[in-house]
């Protein structure tokens, strides 16, 4: 057991309370695994809030700490939440049946998304590649399946592991598919994330 101080859930709960604190009105909310370990959130504009979410045992740990900062009247703003997650937990619960595991994202995607209602909710599914690929395209099938189903209006699928393996990108680095994945929430969604230089 790790001691209180390395426990990833305290760790989450500091960073996002920390960035709350300096992007209390955020347009954006990025929940990333290691899907989007590369990403510089200093490339980011000023009112898009990135959450790491990597090392966490689920994620609904992220979303409750979140909602705890969550100001109720920010419910009235339009607000987008982009939730990239998948990854990890493949790599993590490989002992688990993957109906577990799809079940388990599911249901905090869900919840989640009840709670925040009108904001719009996001789910990007992950690559499929490397050694997980057939994990990978499982979990992918299964939540594609289940958030379609789904009758809240305010929760979307960007298929990203799609737009993946019909372009180019599927053998290019790991930082250039993240800005495919940029560019292409950007575009679905007709929000900005990456901040322009000047």
């Amino acid at each position: 057991m790790l001691p209180l101080e390395d426990s990833p859930e305290i760790d989450i709960c500091l960073e996002i309370r920390n960035k709350w604190r300096k992007c209390p009105k955020p347009r954006v909310v990025i929940f990333a695994d290691t899907l989007l370990t590369l990403l510089d959130p200093d490339s980011l504009e000023s009112n898009v809030l990135l959450i790491c979410i990597e090392n966490l045992s689920y994620i609904g740990i992220a979303f409750n700490e979140f909602l705890k900062c969550f100001d109720i009247d920010f419910k009235s703003q339009e607000c987008l939440f982009v939730i990239a997650a998948g990854y990890d937990m493949v790599r993590c619960f490989q002992n688990l049946p993957m109906l577990t595991t799809a079940s388990r994202l599911h249901e905090d995607i869900v919840e989640f998304g009840t709670k925040i209602s009108p904001c719009k909710v996001v789910f990007v599914t992950t690559p499929e590649i490397g050694i997980l690929k057939s994990d990978l395209q499982l979990l992918n099938r299964m939540l594609l399946q289940a958030l379609t189903l789904q009758t809240n209006g305010n929760i979307h699928v960007f298929n990203f592991a799609e737009e993946v393996t019909k372009s180019s990108f599927a053998n290019t680095s790991v930082i250039t598919r993240t800005l495919f994945l940029l560019k292409g929430i950007e575009d679905t969604f007709g929000c900005s994330l990456l901040s322009v230089p000047k």
